[in-house]
């Protein structure tokens, strides 16, 4: 994310709410689970940012607590089945307390300073289980489950370095543009918002129809929807009512500390992860942990790159960052082309991928000419499994089967495998509130 805040605006979205029938190119909803190379310039700074007023209660958890206003229908099935599956996780609290650490500050500032209901907060909860990465194979990624098509649709910047859909902030700013246009669009009804969010707008158009025509009420309680869209409201609903009611209830959710702000500090120019890590003061694994739309060794190409930071950290950073050397940004060596080589040799002998090595080059096609110099990243030689990394999306063909970690739940994995989670209890003939353990394998197809 560059400092730039948002690249879409509220009356852009709406403009095309308006004027056509689904927001997306595909009107499936949001799949719930090149820059040129800039000169490394020496000027640096923090970037300003809007947060939301201070707050009084001691964490996250209770501010949402607080200004949670949204109740649900007494007795609802769903609701309580959602809520009921929940509970019976113990460890789920502690994971996702875990993973909000880093990032339900910004998610929330965000909410806040649109005046938008809280309980907006907890999209990504029941999206990806606040996850930064989660992936599914319906190619939605991200805390919000961005899909693929809905990010080429409306420019969302996603390059071999850089994905917009994992970048919390930039991610956050375009789901909250897209829930106010679809809100418009509804008559500020937010249950049928959510709705949409889930399944396209196109879709719940056409079921307020259907309802208006046999004489029925078109709330999102009457809607003849899709299964997984009937059970999205109750299982927000349901996550609000265990934060608001998690004393009597008996849960015990880790506290998320409300002041654990990151900041946005411009980098002006690309640099190694690692030693951006180094100035930062933070292990590389931490810096990857709170830069994740930041892909690869190094970050984005461009001038207008940020990296996100604690706020504690930010303006130290910013002052060695200056100091720096341009050359000591990105290291890089120089290859003499041998008779014989090909730029897949050349990948596999310098441990760098083919498109990287083309595109730094500026070559088109595979030709080369032997005695031609070719420019190779120096951090990727002998690093190159740990180099190319990406601590992100799972790529390629789903796995057959998956082994259950602490804090999994059908939902987090069917949400993940981009799976009908109906198929995935038939395929282990399992219950809907089935317990899951640590260890069990289930099969992720038929």
């Amino acid at each position: 994310m560059g400092p730039a805040p948002r690249f879409l605006t509220l009356a852009v979205l709406t403009s095309v709410l308006a004027g056509c029938g689904a927001l997306m190119p595909s009107d499936t909803g949001q799949g719930t689970a090149d820059t040129e190379l800039g000169d490394a310039g020496p000027a640096t700074e923090v970037v300003e940012t809007v947060v939301a007023e201070p707050i009084a209660p001691i964490d996250l958890w209770s501010l949402i607590a607080r200004d949670s206003t949204w109740r649900a229908p007494d007795k609802d099935p769903e609701i309580a089945s959602a809520r009921d599956r929940y509970l019976q996780q113990p460890q789920l609290s502690e994971v996702i307390s875990e993973r909000a650490e880093p990032h339900l500050q910004t998610v929330v500032a965000a909410v806040r300073a649109r005046g938008l209901p809280i309980e907006l907060a907890l999209v990504p909860v029941i999206e990806s289980m606040l996850d930064p990465w989660a992936y599914s194979s319906a190619h939605a990624a991200g805390l919000w489950q961005i899909t693929s098509g809905t990010a080429s649709h409306y420019g969302l910047r996603r390059t071999w370095w850089y994905d917009a859909r994992y970048d919390v902030a930039e991610a956050t700013e375009f789901a909250l543009d897209y829930l106010e246009a679809l809100n418009a669009r509804f008559d500020g009804d937010w249950f049928l918002t959510l709705a949409a969010y889930n399944s396209g707008p196109g879709r719940v158009s056409r079921a307020i129809t259907r309802a208006e025509e046999n004489g029925l009420e078109a709330t999102y309680w009457s809607l003849d929807l899709p299964r997984e869209t009937r059970r999205y409201v109750p299982r927000l609903l349901a996550m609000a009512e265990i934060i608001r009611e998690r004393a009597t209830l008996g849960i015990a959710l880790p506290s998320v500390p409300i002041d654990a702000r990151l900041v946005p500090v411009a980098v002006a120019g690309q640099i190694e992860m690692e030693r951006a890590a180094q100035l930062a003061g933070l292990p590389l694994e931490e810096l990857r942990r709170l830069n994740p739309g930041q892909l690869r060794w190094a970050t984005a190409r461009g001038p207008d790159q940020v990296l996100w930071l604690p706020e504690s950290l930010a303006k130290p950073f910013a002052r060695k960052l200056a100091q720096l050397a341009p050359e000591d940004r990105v290291q890089w060596v120089r290859y003499t082309i041998e008779p014989g080589d090909t730029l897949t040799k050349i990948s596999r002998r310098m441990g760098a991928p083919v498109t990287l090595i083309r595109e730094i080059n500026d070559i088109e096609g595979h030709l080369i000419r032997a005695g031609d110099s070719l420019m190779i990243p120096g951090s990727l030689q002998g690093e190159n499994a740990l180099a190319l990394a990406r601590i992100g999306p799972e790529r390629g063909r789903r796995p057959g089967r998956y082994e259950v970690k602490s804090g999994d739940s059908l939902w987090s994995i069917s949400r993940r495998f981009g799976l009908d989670l109906d198929a995935l209890q038939q395929w282990n003939q399992l219950a809907p509130d089935r317990y899951l353990q640590p260890g069990q394998t289930l099969r992720l197809r038929p």
